[in-house]
């Protein structure tokens, strides 16, 4: 009897080999993407599987050899499913220096201008000098300095943004919250709006690591 069924076990082998390969294809990356869930079009092709496999093992229920289909499509569904959802997800990574006085400063780049960050996890947002939000595009008579914020200095006011777009090496985040300072600053602060949106981020003795 197994003799018999083996060429149908080749032939759901096959099945479920071409339909990865096709859905590769359809959708360039979808099966090798770092993340940590289904893509869409790879969960419909699952659910597709899942669905036609038990219709076989019902349907030929007196075919031994079409049950044994229906098993190893399901089979390898559920092994595929699962080995997706229990990889470790990949990371895009960027490091930076920590100075000797404790400062980590970041290259970036806002809506396509070069801006020199300063990180500060003390900050609620990412918060721009008025230097570099002209720089960037705003136009400083046109903004509403309607927030107070304390600092050591005493309170000042900001205007509240959404920058479309902060590139920090290959990690690219859109639509961030920040704030303009209303009064002149040395350095822009990269601040918890932008960090918080990471997968992760962390500190060691000499170097700050971001991870997305």
């Amino acid at each position: 009897m197994m003799n018999r069924n083996l060429p149908f076990l080749f032939a759901a082998a096959a099945a479920v080999i071409t339909s990865i390969i096709w859905l590769n294809d359809r959708f360039p990356g979808v099966l090798s993407a770092a993340s940590d869930k289904l893509d869409p079009p790879l969960l419909l092709l699952l659910l597709a599987l899942s669905v036609f496999s038990l219709a076989v093992h019902r349907r030929f229920n007196d075919h031994p050899a079409l049950k044994h289909l229906g098993i190893v499509i399901l089979l390898g569904t559920l092994v595929f499913a699962g080995f997706n959802f229990l990889r470790e997800p990949e990371y895009l990574e960027v490091r930076f220096p920590i100075s000797a006085e404790g400062r980590i400063m970041v290259k970036a780049k806002v809506d396509g201008v070069p801006v020199h960050f300063l990180v500060d996890t003390g900050a609620s947002d990412v918060v721009l000098s008025p230097r570099d939000a002209e720089c960037i595009g705003f136009d400083h008579a046109k903004l509403r300095f309607d927030q107070a914020y304390r600092t050591a200095g005493g309170t000042i006011s900001g205007a509240p943004v959404t920058l479309g777009q902060i590139a920090v090496g290959p990690i690219d985040m859109k639509n961030v919250k920040a704030t303009i300072n209303g009064r002149a600053m040395d350095t822009s602060l990269l601040g918890m709006s932008f960090l918080n949106r990471l997968s992760g981020f962390s500190v060691t003795d000499d170097t700050l690591i971001l991870r997305d």
